[in-house]
């Protein structure tokens, strides 16, 4: 019976000495310590959010709450943000889950780029107060199992984790992805007339009350290539902006769109910009850049 006893003392303390290296050494933490989720935060209390997409010295973006909508603000750069981008980012922070925790010493904080110096750093604020502060590091994705991890921390935590999917690249905000990239939102059926206007004068389009389109009002136009030109405009969307531009002349072209709509009659002026064009809609405050 003695030497039974030493048996199953053996292999109580061997399966002992696994459970320990397994739950202990190897996540750095014991169940008691690991959190689920990284943080909860209720967004709706949040007014503030400050991102430093390349850690603490980087230019930072500030989307601030500004009455029902948000401001996107960059350098002296401010403009209305695009409402469901910035509830997309907030979605996201809502709840993180956490996957496992992968070290409690801030020693492996550059192994995991979960450094201020180079992580992508959030931080979010309610009445001026900071209520979160959040680093997403580095991003990696397992060609075997098919499966995408990225790392994390909380900011006045050394505690490093691993959460799920894409998340870290999630956070590789670009400013102008908040902006409005729209230049003309038209149904086809409410446009009345377009006016081209150039150095040599202008043309004007229109359908009178018969529902034949015109040029300047006399010459009939095919109205399956009119309603081909319309359609190319109903959703019309820039690209690149160009924020340092200033007209220093008059366009070179514009285009007048008269619709019998809510929004009302838009313009499109086309502005020399050296090597291609700059475009400006009078329903967007910026000038994109556009080569054709």
């Amino acid at each position: 019976m003695q030497f039974n006893n030493k048996i199953l003392a053996t292999i109580f303390f061997v399966l002992l000495g696994i459970w320990l290296l397994k739950n202990v050494v190897f996540t750095g933490s014991s169940d008691r310590s690991f959190r689920s989720t990284l943080m909860q935060v209720d967004t709706s209390t949040v007014d503030l959010l400050i991102f430093m997409p390349k850690g603490i010295d980087s230019t930072s973006i500030e989307l601030n709450r500004a009455g029902s909508g948000w401001k996107a603000t960059k350098g002296n750069i401010e403009v209305d943000a695009v409402a469901d981008r910035v509830q997309s980012i907030l979605g996201q922070l809502t709840d993180i889950p956490t996957k496992r925790l992968i070290s409690k010493s801030s020693e492996r904080h550059a192994d995991y780029e979960v450094t201020e110096n180079v992580g992508k750093i959030i931080e979010l604020y309610s009445k001026g107060k900071l209520i979160e502060k959040v680093i997403f590091g580095r991003f990696n994705f397992n060609q075997n199992t098919r499966e995408a991890t990225s790392y994390a921390r909380l900011g006045d935590e050394d505690d490093i984790y691993s959460v799920d999917g894409f998340m870290s690249m999630s956070f590789d905000v670009d400013f102008n992805s908040f902006r409005d990239r729209q230049l003309l939102n038209v149904n086809q059926a409410d446009v009345k007339a377009l006016s081209i206007i150039n150095e040599m004068g202008s043309m004007v389009f229109s359908m009178p009350s018969q529902g034949n389109w015109l040029v300047n009002a006399t010459t009939p136009i095919d109205s399956s290539q009119m309603a081909t030109y319309l359609s190319g405009l109903s959703n019309v969307s820039g690209n690149e902006f160009n924020d340092g531009f200033t007209p220093q002349s008059q366009p070179i072209k514009s285009l007048e769109i008269t619709a019998d709509n809510s929004i009302g009659n838009l313009r499109i002026d086309c502005f020399n910009g050296g090597n291609g064009f700059i475009i400006k809609s009078s329903s967007n405050p910026g000038f994109f850049v556009s080569d054709s």
